[in-house]
């Protein structure tokens, strides 16, 4: 619509600049009758003041002031002009329509991502004291639906003071051995990891008093790790939550697991 206006515009213009051009051809030839006649028959002193008499009596009344703009071409100056008027008003209204469609988008993929967000299921995890010095390691849906768990592995390893882990959490090279395993877990409810030895599951236990002795004089180091690997009911984007633990043993005996280790061991998404 706004080009056929355009495109109207531009030719009311110029229709008017070519109307509004001299014919040339025929003034030249009107210039050169005049020549020829005035040679042919040229009045006297008496007849030129009785004519120019008659052209004052024939034409008495001065132009009018709107004498200029009374022909059709300045109708199509007025209409052209009002047109490209038009065209560049609705240019500026639809390129602010624009911008606030692009905004209004943005805010609305906002809002659907912290909709997402807020009633996606969430893997958190939790540790609870079993007694005899042990702890209990398991998942727990944080979230307001129903995860999807695919994958929920514990490992444990007791290794020399001052010795790290591997940079690269070991699981990750391993082939998924849980393929096509599947467990829902609704709200407030508890996932347990695999482990990685005997037994449904994964804990760590400190009721060893050697073990204790050792951790507590910087001997070795006890680590719990694994991941959990879930679907969030929300969407279909594949989450994983990845922990880590070290076993701390203070003064008489007193036994803890303190979240550590290297970053890459202890990620959510």
């Amino acid at each position: 619509m706004l080009k056929r206006l355009a495109i109207f515009a531009i030719s009311a213009l110029m229709a008017v600049s070519v109307s509004s051009q001299p014919n040339k051809t025929a003034n030249s030839n009107q210039q050169v009758a005049n020549t020829k006649h005035a040679r042919a028959a040229k009045p006297s002193p008496e007849k030129e003041s009785e004519t120019d008499h008659n052209k004052a009596k024939a034409d008495p009344d001065p132009p009018e002031w709107h004498a200029a703009i009374k022909g059709p071409e300045w109708w199509l100056v007025i209409v052209g002009f009002a047109t490209l008027i038009v065209v560049g008003w609705q240019t500026a209204i639809l390129g602010k329509s624009v911008s606030v469609a692009r905004e209004s988008a943005k805010t609305s993929g906002r809002q659907v991502e912290l909709y997402a967000n807020a009633e996606r299921a969430r893997i958190t995890m939790d540790i609870s004291d079993i007694g005899k010095r042990s702890f209990r390691i398991r998942g727990k849906n944080t979230g307001r639906v129903v995860a999807e768990i695919i994958l929920a592995r514990g490992y444990s390893v007791i290794l020399p003071y001052g010795e790290s882990l591997p940079a690269v959490p070991p699981y990750l090279s391993e082939p998924n051995a849980y393929e096509g395993f599947v467990e829902f877990t609704p709200p407030n409810e508890f996932i347990e990891p695999i482990p990685d030895g005997e037994g449904y599951v994964f804990r760590v236990d400190l009721s060893s008093d050697t073990l204790c002795v050792a951790i507590r004089d910087r001997e070795y180091v006890l680590w719990a790790y694994g991941r959990i690997c879930y679907r969030d009911g929300i969407s279909s984007l594949l989450r994983e939550t990845r922990f880590c633990y070290e076993a701390a043993v203070y003064g008489d005996m007193e036994t803890d697991l303190l979240m550590s280790g290297p970053e890459s061991y202890r990620k959510a998404t």
